[in-house]
């Protein structure tokens, strides 16, 4: 009787037998990491949906809630089975406008004036005429159409003013004469007002 009441050992664990592994903390740790890639997936879908500058507020509000219910949907998905499972957010963000502005509009400065003198006819004190012909160099944006250049003739006994005409790349003018105090006068040419018709 004696060797029923003593209980048996159990037998010393040998190479030949293997130690079963824990499974419980395997599991744990699947869970562990099914956690932090759902908690990282709702933070970048949280970024992304925070990152729309041009939403509205209302946009704003409902894409945060719908990330905040996605990481929460996740977090619960993560505990209840072993799978995840993210749904991303869609935000629409509207196109970008350009706004093209109107061609720039052509004025008086957008012409250069040189006079060219023709025949000069001096008198000693009594001052000179010169016969003038305008050449013209204009630098703007294209004249669709007709148009009229006023300028000034300076530096003879009187301001004077004259016309240029212009069609699209014709120039029509006339010869000026130009009476001066003296033979050293200079004439200058000063675009004053442009007309397109």
């Amino acid at each position: 009787m004696s060797d029923d009441l003593t209980p048996a050992a159990p037998p010393p664990p040998g190479p030949t037998q293997p130690i079963p592994a824990p499974q419980v903390k395997q599991r744990r740790m699947w869970r562990t990491w099914q956690l932090v890639v759902s908690s990282v997936v709702a933070l970048f879908i949280g970024v992304a949906a925070g990152g729309a500058g041009s939403a509205s507020d209302e946009e704003k509000q409902d894409s945060t809630e719908t990330s905040s219910s996605d990481s929460t949907e996740d977090a619960t998905a993560t505990t209840e089975d072993e799978t995840t499972t993210t749904e991303e957010a869609t935000t629409t963000r509207p196109e970008p406008t350009t706004t093209t502005k109107p061609p720039r509009e052509p004025t008086p400065q957008d012409f250069t004036i040189e006079l060219l003198v023709i025949e000069s006819q001096c008198f000693d004190s009594a001052g000179a005429n010169v016969t003038i012909e305008p050449s013209v160099k204009y630098d703007g944006p294209a004249i669709p159409g007709e148009w009229v250049l006023s300028y000034e003739i300076q530096g003879g006994e009187n301001v004077e003013r004259f016309s240029i005409e212009g069609d699209g790349g014709d120039i029509s003018f006339d010869q000026q004469l130009i009476s001066t105090a003296s033979c050293d006068d200079v004439l200058t040419a000063v675009p004053v007002q442009l007309i397109v018709r």
